[in-house]
């Protein structure tokens, strides 16, 4: 069953990377990609941390950011760290909560992480003023927005895929 869950979770990562890669061949404003990809990745997270166990789940979650970089979609190195953390809150607390009412607190303290982590790397490190502000923007509100999205599509989506055991 454990390597069934790296199967599974290895899928998943090929999912992610694939849906990630959607803003380089299907063009959308840069808004649009940034409410789409990201709700459809925090979706890939959520199924994740509800389908493949901790370390699979982990896996994905450090490896979405490091290439988003790569794609180009992170214009800074030191924000790879900020969204893996972001990543692993998310994870961690739907593979805890689910079915416990408090799920919504996943996508709130991801955002929290998220902004915050962001706040600091802006101020380690000396970046245009335009830059930061967007940066500060996309890490803000809009991560809740996705996160929320995310989770009811991994809702709607597992209880499909699994009707037995969805909650």
């Amino acid at each position: 069953m454990k390597n069934n869950n790296w199967v599974r979770g290895a899928m998943l990562l090929a999912v992610g990377l694939v849906l990630q890669a959607l803003r380089l061949v299907i063009p959308m404003p840069p808004m649009w990609t940034v409410f789409v990809v990201g709700t459809l990745v925090n979706m890939v997270l959520v199924l994740a941390a509800r389908t493949v166990g901790l370390w699979p789940s982990v896996m994905i979650a450090v490896l979405l950011p490091v290439m988003a970089y790569f794609q180009g979609q992170l214009p800074l190195p030191f924000l790879i760290p900020v969204v893996a953390v972001g990543n692993l809150v998310m994870v961690y607390l739907c593979a805890r909560f689910w079915g416990k009412g408090i799920i919504i607190a996943a996508p709130l303290f991801k955002t929290f992480i998220l902004y915050c982590s962001s706040l600091f790397v802006l101020w380690l490190v000396a970046v245009p003023e335009k830059l930061a502000l967007f940066i500060l923007f996309i890490m803000g509100w809009p991560q809740m927005i996705t996160g929320i999205l995310g989770l009811v599509l991994a809702y709607k989506l597992h209880k499909r895929i699994f009707p037995d055991t969805a909650e």
